[in-house]
Parts: C-alpha cells; structure tokens; sequence
C-alpha cells in the first residue's frame, strides 16, 4: 500500500522536473548544428549551383550585398542561375549562449569551370537558429585573395547551460543598443581616428578580416594592422541582431572613406560585418570585424551632344 500511495507522487515529481530536464541548452549540439549547417550550404552549392544552393541556406529576412544590402531571397529570385564553382568549409566558429545565433569563417575558392586556377578568399556568416530548429544564413561577406586559416573550431563557455540561468534580455532594445553602439563607435573614428576608435572597444581575442592579408587574431594584432591605414572613415549600420540570451549580436552596414584630401568628398568604398559581445558591465565589445571592398564604378560616358540645324 505504501507503494502504490507513493506512485502517484513520485510521478508528480518526475513530470514535474521533466520540463526542467527539457529546458536544459545544449550549447555544444548547437555549434555543431551550426558548423554542420555550413558544410551541407557548400556540398550542395558543389551539387546543384551557387544560386540554388543560396537560396536553400539564407534566412528569409537573410541579406546579401550586391553592392548595397538587399535582402538575399528577393535578389536571387530575379537571377538566373549561372555556371561556376565555389566550395569552402569552416575554419572558426562561435555560438551565443542561447545557442540560437553564431558565425563562422573560413576559406573558399572559387573556380569557372572544373581545372581552373582557384581564385581564393574567405567567407564570414552570420547564423541564426530558426523556428524549426534548422539553421540558416543571415548575413553573407567575403574578402578575396586571403591565406587560409588553420581550422580551431571549439566551443567557448559552458556546454550546457539551464534555459533559467540565461540573462533575462529584451532583445529588441538591446537590438538598437547595439546599433547605437556601432554609430558611436563612427562617431569616435571620425574624432579620434580608427586606431583609436578600436582600441576602445576590441575583445582581447578580436579577429580582423582584411582583403589581401592573413587574419590579424588578438587585439594587439588586429590594432597594428589598422594602424596601416589612416584614411578618415565613418559608416552607417544598415541592421543587425541579438541573440536571445543578449550575450552576442552583430551588425552590417557600408564603410565611407574621404575621396582624397581630408575635407574632400565621402565615397563608399565597403561593406562591414561585425560580430559583438556583451560584456559584464552591459557594454558591447567587438570580438570580429570583416571589411569587403565594394566593386570601383566606371563613370558612364556623356551622352555625345545633339547637333543643332545648321551645324551649331
């Protein structure tokens, strides 16, 4: 009798720590989830086409640049899927606490035609989970002509972590914290120069991507590399994003520099992708910057003018 009059209580017991078993994030499962999800995004672009394989793996409110920022879906639904080869994997990844937002980096190479050279560069993305547990693209950017990288794929933090012990965030406002935070750090390059400006806000593990150079890792690194240049530049982010559990954000946007002399005309000249950290005090610290130049355009030639009766 004892039992049988304990049964039903335990069973209340374990239904009611079920839910708390459940709610249990597998941090490590969700990095590789992400890291997988790259792999399967260049087998099939290897399979089928670049296109079609970017249509399967961007997010419906994904964004791609051609030049400017656009969301992906809308641009590839009115281009034709052209021939070309393009595969790459995964060198370097990170995940949010939440486990529902991440990026990772690595090399490609791009071919015309099966034995061509391999033109090579190297891709960056933003992932984030979504309703259906799948993985997609948000953000797409790539530098070309860059050394590969060695592959140091691991898990940062915790590998598990109770959904209760997450940072109770309003994403949405931490949202525009994040882009204000990116217009105030323009605001310093303009003010105190782009060293400086960085200084300010780089992780001690920022990775910097730059066209034509091998990945600059650890701040003293990325701050030399930026010393090189001195050009005066600002941008403007066009959106962004935060994971659930505040901890990891990104945003993207186009880089101006002056034309030539220093009070000479602003031209856009990049496009950004930053990924950013929450530190403990609330601030927002960059762990990963990556900068594609934007394709120089070819003024277009005058109209020849109009001859007037009389050949004036």
């Amino acid at each position: 009798m004892k039992m049988k009059n304990h049964w039903p209580a335990c069973l209340a017991t374990f239904l009611l720590a079920a839910p708390a078993l459940a709610q249990t994030i597998d941090r490590q499962a969700a990095l590789d989830g992400l890291v997988a999800a790259e792999k399967a995004f260049s087998k099939k672009a290897g399979e089928t086409t670049i296109h079609d394989a970017f249509v399967a793996f961007m997010a419906q409110d994904g964004v791609l640049f051609r030049p400017e920022p656009m969301n992906a879906q809308e641009f590839l639904s009115k281009q034709p899927a052209r021939p070309g080869l393009l595969t790459w994997f995964p060198a370097y990844a990170e995940v949010s606490l939440a486990g529902d937002l991440g990026y990772d980096t690595g090399p490609a190479e791009y071919r015309d035609k099966a034995g061509d050279p391999p033109g090579r560069s190297q891709f960056a993305t933003v992932w984030k989970k979504q309703g259906d547990g799948t993985w997609k693209a948000m953000v797409d950017l790539g530098v070309q002509d860059t050394p590969p990288l060695p592959v140091a794929i691991a898990l940062k933090g915790p590998a598990k972590i109770a959904e209760s012990a997450l940072p109770k965030v309003d994403a949405g406002a931490l949202k525009t914290g994040l882009l204000e935070a990116d217009r105030a750090f323009s605001k310093a390059a303009g003010e105190k120069g782009s060293t400086a400006a960085y200084s300010g806000v780089l992780t001690d593990d920022a990775r910097l991507l730059r066209s034509e150079r091998e990945m600059a890792t650890g701040k003293a690194d990325v701050l030399a590399v930026l010393a090189e240049d001195k050009t005066p530049v600002r941008w403007e982010p066009a959106g962004g994003g935060v994971a659930r559990s505040g901890d990891l954000g990104y945003t993207y946007g186009i880089l101006e520099h002056r034309a030539s002399a220093p009070e000479s005309d602003w031209a856009k000249t990049g496009n950004y992708m930053r990924v950013w950290r929450r530190a403990a005090d609330g601030t927002w610290k960059l762990a990963f910057d990556v900068l594609s130049p934007r394709p120089k355009l070819v003024p277009k030639p005058k109209p020849a003018e109009e001859k007037k009766p009389g050949g004036q």
